[in-house]
Order: C-alpha cells, then structure tokens, then sequence
C-alpha cells in the first residue's frame, strides 16, 4: 500500500513539474519576442540602380544603364541584378538600430551574402545611399539611382 502512496506522490511531483516547465517554457518564448524597430518598407521601395562608390577605395563611378540594379519591393522581396542579369533573389529587411554614437540608422539586411548587409540606408529623392556604419573607420557609401527598368524577356 504504501508503495502505491509514493508510486501516486511521485505521478503528482511529476505532473506538477511538466507544469512548470511548459509555463517557464511559454514566459521565456513571450520574454525572447521583443518588438523590433520595423521600417516602412514601401519608404524604400523600388529599382535602382547602381552609380557608384565613394569612400575609402577612391570613388567609383559607374555610368548609367550599367545594368547593376537592385529592386526592393513593399513585401520584402530583395532582387539583384549584374550586367542586366539576375545573380539573386531572396529577402530583405530594414530596421531602426542605435548604433555606437547613440544616434538611430536604418539598417538594411538580405539574404544576399554578396550585398552590404548590416549597412544603413538611406534616401533622398530619386537616389538611395547604403554605407558603412559610422562606427567604421574605414568606410564609404554605395549610391543608387532609382529608375524605371523592365527585366528582359528570357531568351528563346
């Protein structure tokens, strides 16, 4: 009899213990989930299209209708085209960040490993500048120009 007392005490500790941990569990998920700092992303959108660097390496211009473009769309679709050609297509996401000055960027990251990822971005009319975090010593700022471009049609 009594091993059936503790077989039922043990079942409760148990029970109880599975409680708490999928309370802790479901504290930690809701602790965790913080509101990030999301920016309009249709402020942003749209083709540009790549007119040089300036910065630590010299400047870089390039001349218009050189066919390095980028294309951010309002639902997130990051699009990168060389030389008139698609290299890559994925996702994008552009966030408020404090960075070392105290002073809030934009912050543009993709899911191109090849594109300035963790660089602010900003705009000024019809031109968009992606550059180094001012908390580089070393740095510069791509510019892009924004432009109405249609993608070829595939070869036959």
């Amino acid at each position: 009899m009594q091993r059936f007392l503790s077989l039922a005490a043990l079942d409760k500790k148990v029970t109880h213990m599975k409680k708490a941990c999928a309370i802790i569990c479901c504290m930690l998920f809701i602790l965790s989930c913080k509101k990030e700092k999301n920016v309009m992303t249709s402020d942003f959108a749209g083709r540009w299209e790549y007119r040089g660097f300036y910065g630590f390496e010299g400047n870089q211009p390039q001349t218009p209708g050189n066919g390095n473009i980028i294309l951010l769309t309002p639902n997130r679709v990051f699009k990168r085209w060389e030389n008139h050609s698609v290299a890559y297509q994925g996702l994008y996401s552009i966030k408020k960040q404090t960075n070392c000055t105290s002073s809030t960027d934009m912050q543009i990251t993709t899911t191109d490993p090849q594109f300035l990822n963790g660089h602010t971005i900003s705009k000024n009319g019809d031109s968009l500048f992606i550059s180094t975090p001012s908390c580089y010593a070393d740095g510069g700022t791509a510019i892009y120009v924004k432009i109405n471009y249609q993608e070829p049609e595939p070869h036959q």
